[in-house]
């Protein structure tokens, strides 16, 4: 499936990125989508909500940002930007 191709490394870039920062929970990210990546902001948003259950970015807060430069590096993906972790 699709949606789980890009689903499965983006939390894992998640939980990547919450290792470096010692956190255990996730409260936001912000991810950066292009528009030939294949998904809407709600598309987004309900796969990674169903992704993230048991994770450490369950309940997490979604920030999407949406890349319009079709010369950017991102035009074609769906990037994590930053998160922001539980204190």
């Amino acid at each position: 499936m699709h949606e789980w191709s890009v689903i499965i490394p983006l939390l894992r870039a998640i939980e990547s990125a919450a290792a470096a920062h010692g956190a255990s929970r996730v409260v936001g990210a912000t991810v950066v989508i292009a528009p030939w990546s294949g998904f809407s902001e709600a598309h987004l948003r309900e796969h990674f909500a169903l992704g993230a259950r048991g994770s450490i970015a369950e309940g997490a807060r979604l920030t999407i940002e949406v890349c319009r430069e079709v010369d950017d590096r991102r035009a074609r993906a769906i990037a994590l930007e930053r998160i922001e972790v539980a204190e």
